[in-house]
């Protein structure tokens, strides 16, 4: 068995996408609306938070906009 090195100060560990998806179908993110994993760090959101409505909005705009021309 592989032993983690020594550590002499604490760091973060981030999660693969196997651990995640069993902590999900485990259901500890069901309290949460959104869970995403975004490099090995759980990220709770919820989809309509100002930076991601108005992406949303700015690519609704240029898609109508190219299907338009």
């Amino acid at each position: 068995m592989n032993m983690p090195p020594s550590l002499t100060e604490p760091h973060r560990l981030k999660l693969r996408i196997e651990d995640f998806t069993i902590l999900d179908r485990a259901g500890v993110f069901d309290a949460y609306g959104k869970v995403e994993l975004i490099d090995g760090v759980i990220e709770v959101m919820n989809a309509e938070f100002r930076r991601h409505n108005h992406i949303k909005n700015d690519l609704t705009y240029r898609l109508r906009s190219a299907l338009l021309r």
